[in-house]
């Protein structure tokens, strides 16, 4: 049921959403649990811990309360959610399973070693039609599969791309998007 749910929800979102992508990166990432920032007293100050890095993802307790004031989630399928979080959990991507292609780490690699960075789009949309690809997160899902969280970072170009963090719901066996939040954008 969880894969079914993720294959879903990623094609769904490739058909109404990131309509021009072509290719999806062959493995999910991770989510890790924030937790609450660790301080130190020193000298009267407090140190703040630093932002986590560049391509980790984290979901705070903070997410699932902003959910639960604007109804989109109770509490305990809040509670459910967060408490799934599980930063060891990741897979492969079954392209059989997935609208557009799939393509491995060491395509990209070869290609950006080959093209550089600013080149490597255009190798990119040669090769799939389109410079667009997605890099997808684990996925987050309430008890009954009917709720979901999941994180889509777009790329699109050296300096071009943007990630979103999509609350979703499933509704008539479509995924629809309930709320986007925006992490990031290039």
């Amino acid at each position: 049921m969880y894969y079914d749910n993720f294959y879903s929800i990623v094609n769904d979102l490739v058909r109404f959403r990131f309509t021009n992508v072509s290719s999806i990166y062959y493995v999910t990432i991770p989510i890790h649990k924030e937790f609450p920032p660790c301080s130190q007293i020193l000298y009267n100050s407090t140190i703040l811990q630093p932002p986590p890095p560049p391509g980790t993802i984290y979901y705070g307790y903070s997410l699932f309360k902003s959910e639960v004031d604007r109804k989109h989630f109770t509490s305990s399928e809040a509670k459910f959610m967060y408490n799934s979080i599980d930063s060891t959990k990741f897979f492969k991507i079954d392209s059989s399973r997935i609208i557009v292609r799939v393509f491995k780490k060491t395509i990209y690699d070869r290609i950006h070693q080959r093209n550089g960075l600013d080149l490597m789009y255009d190798e990119l949309e040669r090769i799939y039609g389109s410079s667009e690809f997605l890099m997808i997160s684990t996925p987050i899902f309430d008890s009954t599969y009917t709720k979901a969280i999941i994180s889509v970072d777009l790329h699109c170009g050296s300096l071009c791309g943007q990630g979103n963090e999509f609350i979703l719901e499933k509704q008539r066996g479509i995924w629809r998007i309930i709320t986007v939040y925006y992490t990031w954008e290039s």
